[in-house]
C-alpha cells in the first residue's frame, strides 16, 4: 500500500484523525479493523506506558497507519520498549511523532536500534523535547548506516550540545538517506555548526542527498550561519538547475523521439514502397526467366522429339528391310521344299518302274550268287 510521502507529520497535523478520549483498548481494536488509517493523531491523551502496550501490539500485528502522532503522552523509556516492538515489525508506519515525552537517552537507544529492523520502513521522525542528550547521537549515526528509509528528523528542543552536533555532522558524508535534520535550541555553538559547514563546503556534498538544516535559536555566529545557509542554498540551486536541465533534455529527447517517430514511419513508407517495387521487378524479371526457360525447354522437347521421331523412322525401315529379307528366304525356302518334294516323288516313281522291270531269272541268279562260298584265307605265323 502506497502513501503520499510528501506530507509533513507537522504540517499535516490538522489532517490527523482523532479518535477521542476511549481507552487504549478501544483504540486498539479501531486500528485492527482492518481498514487503512492515513493519519491518526492520539497526542495528550495520557496514554502513559501502559497504554502504550495496546498500541505497540497493534502495531506488531500489521495495522495499516501511515502516520502516528503520540505526542505529549507521558511515555518514557519503559513505554518505548513496547512500542519499538511493534515500530521494528510494522510495514505500513511511515510518521512517528513522539514529541514532549521523557524518553530519554535509554528510550532513543532502543528506537535506534528499531530502526535497523529491515521491516521498519519510517520514513520522517519528530522526537522534539524528549530529553535526549549527546550521548545517544552515536546510537543515531550508527542505526542510520544501516537504516535506508529514513529522511527526516526533527530534534529540537533536546540537548545536543556542540559535541552532538559535530557526530551528527557525520549524517551528512553521504551513507545515509538523510535530507532534513531539524536542530532548534539544541544548545548548539560555533564549533557543532562549523562541523556541518566543514561537510558542505566539501566539493563531494553536492552528490549528497542532504537538503535542509535548521539550527536556528542557538547561539552561532552570524558568518557561520550565513555560509551554511549559502552552500545549502547553492546545492539547492544546483538541483534546481539540473532538475531543469533534466526536464529540458526530457523535451529535446521527446522531441527527437517524436521526430524520429515520423522519420521511422516516413522511412517505413518508403521501403514499402521500395519494397512493392522491387517485388514487382523481382516477379516481372521472374516471369521473364520463366517464360524464357519455358521457351527452351519447348525448343528442346521439339528437338528431342524429332530426333526421336527420326531415329524411330530409321528403325521402322531397318525392321522393314529385315522383313523384306525374312520373306525373300522364307519364298526360296518354300521353293526349295516344293523341288525337294517334286524329285522325291520322281525318285520313288522311278523305283516303282525299276522293281516292277526285273524278271525271275535274275532273282534265281541273285539267290544263287548269295550260297557261293568264299575261300577262307588261312592265317600263318612267322615262326
Amino acid at each position: 500500500m502506497e502513501y503520499d510521502n510528501s506530507v509533513s507529520l507537522e504540517a499535516a497535523g490538522h489532517l490527523f484523525k482523532k479518535i477521542g478520549d476511549h481507552d487504549p483498548k478501544t483504540i486498539s481494536k479501531v486500528l485492527m479493523n482492518g481498514k487503512s488509517h492515513p493519519l491518526i493523531k492520539l497526542e495528550n491523551i495520557n496514554l502513559g506506558d501502559e497504554g502504550v502496550k495496546t498500541i505497540s501490539k497493534a502495531l506488531g500485528q500489521q495495522a495499516i497507519v501511515s502516520s502516528l502522532d503520540l505526542s505529549s503522552n507521558s511515555i518514557t523509556d519503559i513505554g518505548m520498549k513496547n512500542l519499538c516492538e511493534g515500530i521494528e515489525n510494522n510495514r505500513y508506519l511511515l510518521f512517528l511523532k513522539l514529541d514532549n515525552n521523557p524518553i530519554g537517552d535509554q528510550g532513543f537507544k532502543l528506537l535506534c536500534h528499531s530502526l535497523k529492523s529491515k521491516q521498519c520502513v519510517l520514513k520522517s521522525l519528530y522526537i522534539s523535547e524528549c530529553g535526549i542528550t549527546s550521548k545517544s547521537m552515536e546510537y543515531l549515526v550508527d542505526a542510520l548506516s544501516v537504516n535506508h528509509t529514513l529522511e527526516t528528523i526533527h530534534l529540537n528542543s533536546n540537548k545536543i550540545s556542540n559535541e552532538g552536533a559535530i557526530i551528527l555532522s557525520k549524517l551528512i558524508n553521504g551513507s545515509s538517506r538523510l535530507k532534513n535534520l531539524s536542530l532548534f535550541f539544541c544548545g548548539i555553538g560555533d564549533a557543532g555548526a562549523n562541523a556541518f559547514l566543514q561537510q558542505f563546503e566539501k566539493p563531494e556534498f553536492i552528490k549528497y542527498r542532504f537538503l535542509a538544516l535548521t539550527i536556528k535559536g542557538n547561539k552561532i555566529n552570524t558568518g557561520i550561519i550565513e555560509s551554511i545557509n549559502k552552500c545549502l542554498i547553492g546545492k539547492k540551486n544546483h538541483i534546481k538547475t539540473e532538475r531543469m536541465k533534466a526536464e529540458h533534455q526530457k523535451m529535446i529527447d521527446d522531441q527527437v523521439k517524436l521526430k524520429m517517430k515520423t522519420v521511422n514511419l516516413e522511412m517505413e513508407k518508403k521501403m514499402n514502397s521500395i519494397q512493392l517495387e522491387s517485388k514487382k521487378k523481382l516477379e516481372e524479371e521472374i516471369n521473364s526467366i520463366n517464360e524464357e526457360s519455358k521457351k527452351k525447354l519447348d525448343e528442346r522437347i521439339n528437338n528431342i522429339n524429332e530426333e526421336s521421331k527420326k531415329k524411330l523412322n530409321e528403325k521402322l525401315k531397318n525392321i522393314e528391310k529385315k522383313e523384306e529379307n525374312l520373306n525373300a528366304r522364307d519364298s526360296e525356302f518354300i521353293n526349295r521344299v516344293k523341288q525337294f518334294e517334286k524329285e522325291k516323288e520322281k525318285k520313288k516313281k522311278e523305283n516303282q518302274l525299276q522293281q516292277s522291270s526285273e524278271t525271275p531269272i535274275n532273282k534265281s541268279l541273285a539267290s544263287s550268287s548269295s550260297n557261293i562260298k568264299k575261300p577262307i584265307k588261312k592265317k600263318y605265323s612267322k615262326y
